[in-house]
């Protein structure tokens, strides 16, 4: 049997009113009323937070006074809460409480459980999740430390979340946030930074001002299942990237980044994906090194540099963990849309290095501005095919590989482009590419695809650019308002089955391959911004020739009892069902439970959705 313990939404929030400072902690903590508090310890000095921090117990809150406090010593927290009855420290209004001076929250390296919310940190100790902590939340703070801080948040325990803070006006060296993990080469598993708010990053050094980093050059083939998705960055100009990859097996999806000279960049590592984000008005656009990467579905507006570019590398397929750039290998560019960007946009090789990438797809993609599409400067093997370019020359790119038409984008309400009515995108991608089953907005793309980062009418709400309102300490939680929230199989609770790749198409890092037996199952821990029902789309494989029925129970009670899972053609053929739930507000179960000896099917992830 395999269990996994990874509760990567382990915990979420409610919703929050308008404004940082006059948010009352009533209306924030609503995610979590389905979480009775032990009790609620109210302090209003550093000696009176430390006193209660020492006696806490699983399910206490412990809430500062707001106010302005100044501490030379450390606030450590070193008692643990459970999954179900976390012990959160929070401020009594969110931003509402100061901490500054030379000390600041310290958290132990066997601490679990624990939600630290509501802050203003202004002090110079940075703070950090180390090794060995587990299922910490950092949430609703603002970040706004002394310029003597390297790194004002490093991450290096399991399963963290870091979500709905902001990190604003660093102009010295270093991250606002760093993830590392054990020893020299391990890295802190399944961490997940989402709705978070990067502004203004401008210190002026040639290396080392990455907003985030994910992993270091020793540490680059370690798999850190970290996933990176819908944080706004605008104005983060302090490195060559905005968000640094240096690792394995990570995520980087939805994020806007506006107004900002830096990259996103696959600096190190094996098997990213880059997809669905937004990058509007930017210096330059994705970079990338190493192998088995994916970029797909991301739209790239308005760069004054290269909107991509696929790198040439000292060393050929790394072996050292050295600080040598990897030339890329065996990598996806696919169903992306370039608009307007620098003058030959696509840069493949960079001539400077020893070795060039190869075997690179560019598929599907829409390019359009002025100049040549393609700059080669160092390569082999690089594969062209079913590309559109309006008003530029292939350049590097052979006629096979494109057509010359216009795409017919269309700009929408907030500053996208999209496919209009009539577009000669619309069904008539080349090839199957089953590995890029969804467009830009997280909608499936059905029958024959669409060229470019845009699904033409397919159903479901849409991506657009985030908006300040949508990130940081006062931005509502996901899953109402009818946006869906993704949960991914392979970072639940599973027992009786196993994280699997060997089929196409699927979302994440994998997908969950259930083990033949009755009672295998997958458990997701999902929020509800207010009690009442939500719909769940559970998008699935089934490649025999039967049903695999499964129970859908929701808080231990079944409310679907044998679902339909029916075949889907193949292993490579995902479909998605849905089933209506009753929820409660803050943190529920979703389990998915086979009832039959054959298993479930393969299981890729749940999207959930309140009205």
């Amino acid at each position: 049997m395999h269990q996994s313990a990874s509760h990567r939404r382990w915990f979420a929030l409610g919703t929050l009113a308008a404004a940082i400072v006059a948010v009352p902690v009533a209306l924030a903590w609503l995610g979590n009323a389905a979480v009775t508090p032990q009790a609620i310890h109210v302090v209003s000095s550093i000696s009176a937070l430390q006193s209660a921090l020492n006696a806490a117990v699983p399910g206490d809150v412990i809430e500062l006074a707001d106010g302005s406090y100044s501490t030379s010593t450390t606030i450590s927290i070193s008692r643990s809460g459970t999954a179900t009855a976390p012990i959160t420290v929070r401020a009594e209004h969110v931003g509402g409480a100061q901490i500054s001076g030379s000390g600041g929250f310290s958290i132990g390296s066997s601490v679990s459980y624990v939600i630290l919310m509501g802050f203003r940190l202004t002090g110079s100790l940075g703070l950090t999740v180390p090794v060995g902590a587990t299922h910490i939340q950092i949430t609703r703070n603002v970040f706004q430390m002394a310029g003597s801080v390297q790194y004002w948040l490093r991450v290096g325990g399991d399963d963290a979340q870091v979500d709905h803070n902001t990190f604003q006006h660093k102009s010295t060296i270093g991250n606002f946030i760093e993830v590392v993990g054990p020893g020299s080469s391990g890295m802190a598993q399944r961490t997940w930074i989402h709705h978070n708010y990067f502004l203004d990053q401008s210190y002026t050094g040639s290396n080392g001002g990455e907003s985030i980093r994910v992993g270091l050059s020793g540490r680059q083939h370690s798999s850190a299942y970290a996933v990176v998705e819908y944080n706004l960055f605008e104005q983060c100009n302090g490195d060559l990237e905005v968000i640094s990859v240096k690792s394995s097996d990570d995520t980087i999806r939805y994020n806007t980044l506006r107004n900002s000279k830096g990259t996103i960049t696959l600096r190190h590592g094996w098997r990213n994906v880059v997809e669905g984000n937004l990058l509007l008005g930017n210096s330059t656009g994705i970079r990338m090194f190493g192998n088995y990467h994916r970029v797909v579905n991301n739209v790239i507006q308005n760069s004054t540099g290269l909107a991509l570019e696929v790198g040439s590398g000292e060393v050929r397929d790394d072996t050292t963990s050295g600080t040598n750039h990897e030339a890329v290998d065996h990598a996806l560019v696919a169903f992306n849309t370039f608009v307007n960007d620098h003058s030959s946009p696509i840069q493949i090789g960079d001539g400077g290095k020893a070795y060039g990438p190869d075997d690179v797809t560019l598929a599907d993609n829409i390019v359009t501005g002025s100049g040549s599409a393609v700059s080669y400067k160092q390569g082999t093997n690089i594969h062209y095919q079913g590309n559109i370019l309006y008003g530029l020359s292939g350049g590097a790119m052979p006629s096979s590989g494109y057509r010359t038409v216009n795409p017919q984008l269309v700009l929408d309400d907030r500053g996208l482009y999209r496919l209009s009515s009539g577009s000669p995108a619309i069904d008539t991608a080349l090839g199957t590419y089953d590995q890029v089953a969804l467009d830009m907005d997280a909608q499936t793309r059905t029958g024959a695809k669409d060229v470019g980062a845009d699904e033409y009418g397919a159903a479901g709400p849409l991506h657009e650019p985030l908006a300040t309102a949508d990130v940081g300490p006062a931005a509502p939680d996901g899953g109402g308002g009818g946006t869906p929230v993704r949960y991914e199989a392979e970072n639940a609770t599973i027992s009786q089955g196993t994280v699997a790749t060997n089929h196409t198409g699927y979302s994440g890092t994998g997908f969950v391959d259930y083990t033949n037996v009755t009672g295998s199952y997958v458990e997701w821990s999902i929020n509800a911004a207010a009690t009442g029902t939500a719909t769940v789309a559970i998008r699935f494989a089934n490649g025999t020739t039967t049903n695999r029925p499964m129970d859908i129970a929701v808080n231990g009670t079944v409310v679907a009892a044998g679902k339909a899972f029916n075949p889907t053609a193949n292993w490579d053929t995902w479909q998605t069902t849905t089933v209506t739930i009753p929820v409660n507000a803050g943190t529920n179960t979703v389990r998915a439970t086979a009832t039959t000896s054959n298993g479930g099917p393969n299981v890729d992830y749940i999207d959930v959705q309140q009205p």
